[in-house]
């Protein structure tokens, strides 16, 4: 059992570094062990060895006293020591307490707090309790407890594996507990650290609830290695959080790619270190882009590295030095020893990231406004929700004035103030990049809008539900210049963000209401408005908070049939409802798209191959036998080119318009 805990070659530095060779030492449960001969053979000559069985301690004494006659052996029972109170300077303990607390009974807790007590009796202020465990969580909780209640400092050690050690015998690391026994200052804040080794970096942690939890992810992260060094392939990508001493924040996250089919000669390892700000792009925030990632690589295991919010980068070199170490345990057991493992990235840049606004929203929850420049020159603006921190909600791309517009133009003109710029004063929106992937699907759909060419510069009337940072609404404002839109958008903070944060402009043609989308919906329906009162589209853009129910978007309630009833009821007979239809489950999935077909009638769909999104757009007019399906979609398309032309003319103040629909159509297909 002992060799578990590690031999006296592993054990030295930490031993060393809390036990001097004048500490009078009292070894708890010394069983058959060689740690205090070996600490004997050192210069400890201070060393008193006590255990409940009277064979043991006549075994021992018997090995020891030709050659080490001052090596104290003594049949006691830890729970009634004999000594005099504080005569012990340290009290090392290795496995005992781990073999006397098997379990979390109550029996067993209370008898351990009588080896505590006593533990706290025989040691003088400022004594070292130094116990070698394998740290079982209820083990942990039972000695965090004692301990710091009565106010003693707590630093744990996380020893390194010894290299040689067969790791797929015992993979679970073995932690040294300090516990110095300090007076108890009433109202002082515990002290609880921990360490990776004998000199790592150390960190403080806030209570023992943290602590515990560093020491299961450091269990849990020796486990996943264990595996992960001895596999040699498998589909499933594993990730993991690596935190900063002292920090319950994630620093980097890293996942694991492996490759089932690879070439003979490919390169067998290597790192990629993902830019600030573009970890949300499919390449590398999903399964399928990773693969792509590793396939583009040539790497039979490739680790895709992210970095976090909230931390502080230097270089791409400074973040290889950081990793390396860590990296390479994750490395395939094939891996050549002397091999160098390479570093890849997107460029030479690590990417920029700046938190502009933070909040916080009932219905959200907490919230950010970031500045990202991911290597590639550009500089976005984004909004994140933290519980989907790697999901945008919202994006506007920047762009630098002129210092001649920063100035204030021309003499005589007035100075145009730019939305929330950067401290510099000198980014604003730009305007022409507004139409991006996600935001053309919906615009997609007013291409299906019968005789839109003829609405889109008349009254062409939209319900949007769902307003996030407004950069959608936004967009057909601009490139639609007499459609009317309505948006309602349940969270009161998301109209603030996107009107002082992204440029979103309340006019006559664009009115956001602070309202429940359904029952905005079930009120219109209920006023039974005239044909020409009703919309010719109504998009959903709204997502679901419960995300344990396998869809992302829409929330259930809009995909009733009983909803949809109303929803159709508020279209003009020529309308379209167009929705963003994220969802995991297939079988659910074809259960939305079953209400939406029989209520609807007609119902098309544009998935992106890049993520689950897709678009679904249905309209309640129903095709005739003889026209088939291929008309339509050729009809759309025609209206695509267009609208795409109507959209360039709006814009051409800024020479360029980036909405090119026809390019979705391609892609588009009638269920």
């Amino acid at each position: 059992m002992y060799k578990r805990y590690g031999e006296y070659a592993e054990l030295s530095g930490i031993l060393h570094k809390y036990i001097k060779l004048k500490d009078k030492t009292l070894v708890i449960g010394c069983g058959s062990s060689r740690l205090s001969e070996d600490l004997y053979d050192l210069g400890y000559r201070n060393l008193v060895n006590i255990d409940i069985s009277d064979v043991v301690i006549k075994q021992m004494k018997t090995r020891n006293e030709a050659n080490r006659p001052d090596l104290i052996y003594e049949q006691m029972d830890v729970f009634k020591m004999l000594y005099d109170d504080g005569q012990y300077s340290v009290v090392l303990d290795k496995g005992t307490l781990d073999a006397l607390l098997p379990d979390d009974s109550e029996s067993s807790t209370q008898q351990i707090v009588g080896m505590f007590e006593e533990i706290d009796r025989v040691l003088k202020l400022g004594g070292r309790y130094v116990c070698i465990s394998l740290a079982q969580k209820h083990v942990v909780d039972n000695a965090l407890q004692f301990f710091v209640e009565r106010g003693w400092m707590t630093r744990i050690h996380c020893l390194p594996k010894d290299k040689s050690a067969n790791e797929a015998d015992f993979p679970l690391p073995v932690f040294t507990f300090i516990f110095t026994k300090f007076k108890k200052i009433p109202g002082a804040s515990p002290i609880l650290e921990f360490t990776m080794g004998e000199d790592g970096k150390v960190g403080r942690y806030n209570s023992a609830a943290e602590l515990t939890q560093i020491i299961e992810e450091t269990q849990n992260y020796n486990l996943l290695k264990r595996n992960i060094h001895k596999r040699l392939q498998s589909d499933e990508q594993i990730q993991l959080d690596l935190q900063p001493p002292g920090s319950m924040s994630p620093r980097f996250t890293l996942t694991v790619v492996d490759r089932a089919r690879i070439k003979q000669r490919e390169n067998k390892f290597a790192i990629f270190i993902v830019p600030q700000g573009r970890e949300v792009e499919w390449l590398f925030s999903s399964n399928a882009g990773r693969i792509q990632l590793s396939e583009t690589a040539g790497f039979k295991r490739l680790v895709v590295v992210c970095l976090h919010r909230g931390q502080s980068y230097g270089s791409l070199k400074d973040i290889q030095d950081e990793l390396s170490e860590k990296v390479l345990e994750l490395a395939p057991s094939d891996l050549e020893s002397n091999v160098k493992v390479p570093f890849l990235s997107a460029g030479e840049d690590i990417g920029e990231r700046k938190v502009r606004y933070e909040g916080e929203s009932e219905i959200n929850g907490k919230f950010l406004v970031e500045e990202v420049k991911p290597g590639d020159g550009a500089i976005y603006r984004r909004l994140i929700f933290l519980s989907e921190e790697n999901l945008v909600q919202s994006e506007v791309k920047l762009k630098q004035t002129s210092h001649r517009a920063a100035a204030g133009g021309k003499k005589g003109k007035k100075k145009k103030k730019p939305v929330r710029s950067s401290d510099n004063g000198e980014l604003i929106i730009d305007e022409s990049s507004l139409s991006i992937d996600y935001h053309a699907g919906f615009v997609l759909a007013l291409a299906m809008v019968e005789d839109i060419l003829t609405k889109i510069d008349d009254d062409l009337r939209i319900l949007l539900i769902g307003l996030g940072g407004g950069t959608l609404p936004t967009c057909l404002h601009k490139h639609f210049k007499k459609v009317r839109i309505d948006v309602v958008e349940l969270d009161s903070a998301m109209l603030k963000v996107a009107t002082e944060w992204f440029g979103l402009k309340t006019d006559e043609r664009l009115k956001v209401y602070t309202d429940d989308g359904i029952r905005f919906i079930e009120e219109k329906a209920a006023s039974q408005a005239s044909e020409e009162d009703k919309y010719d589209m109504i998009m959903f853009d709204v997502d679901n908070k419960e995300k344990s129910a396998g869809r992302s978007c829409p929330p259930e309630a809009f995909v009733k049939p009983e909803f949809l009833v109303k929803v159709k009821s508020i279209l003009q007979s020529t309308g379209f409802l167009a929705l963003n239809l994220a969802c995991h489950n297939q079988e659910m999935k074809g259960q939305i798209l079953a209400n939406i077909q029989d209520c609807f009638g007609v119902v098309a769909s544009l998935k992106s191959d890049e993520n689950v999104n897709q678009h679904v757009y249905a309209t309640r007019k129903r095709t005739d036998e003889e026209k088939g399906k291929q008309p339509w979609k050729s009809n759309w398309r025609n209206n695509a080119v267009d609208l795409s032309k109507i959209a360039a003319k709006n814009n051409k103040q800024q020479g360029t318009s980036d909405l090119d629909l026809s390019e979705y159509m391609k892609d588009l297909q009638i269920i």
